[in-house]
């Protein structure tokens, strides 16, 4: 891995948008993340204290938070997984994730927030892109393997 010049990273894409495929590839570049989407409910608190001893987290629960994330975690980097509205509406309500947001409001919130900034990522692996744009994001070598794609249904 590259000498990295950010603190964290945060995925906070909306569910159904490649959050866990996210996951598993910081993983597999080095950055231990956890994903708190597939934590149980029961024990689904984010504990600041988690966030510190990890290099990432990834959850639509971010959508909350991530201007606090920017603040308390400077230098950090943010990907925002997006993926197409219609397929992301019907993935959404095919599996009861209860969004209650308009996916274009969100999007629109998160780029405007990072507007002057250069530290967020749109990412769009439901679409195809990997490796390719989220290494030189990062600053880190591709690896030797498959970009992972997890929780992918069958058309």
């Amino acid at each position: 891995m590259n000498e990295k010049e950010y603190n964290k990273v945060f995925g906070i894409g909306l569910n159904r948008t490649g959050t866990t495929s996210l996951s598993v590839a910081l993983n597999i570049l080095g950055i231990n993340t956890r994903h708190y989407c597939s934590i149980t409910s029961k024990t689904k608190n984010i504990e600041v204290n988690d966030i510190y001893a990890l290099g990432g987290a990834v959850d639509s629960t971010f959508r909350h938070t991530y201007p606090l994330l920017d603040i308390t975690f400077p230098h950090s980097k943010f990907i925002l997984t997006i993926r197409d509205k219609k397929q992301w509406g019907i993935s959404v309500s095919s599996f009861n994730t209860h969004e209650h947001i308009e996916y274009d409001t969100y999007i629109k919130q998160v780029t405007c927030y990072f507007k002057d900034k250069d530290n967020l990522l749109m990412l769009n692996i439901c679409d195809g892109e990997g490796w390719e744009k989220l290494c030189p994001f990062l600053d880190i070598s591709i690896p030797d393997a498959p970009f992972p794609n997890i929780n992918k249904r069958e058309k």
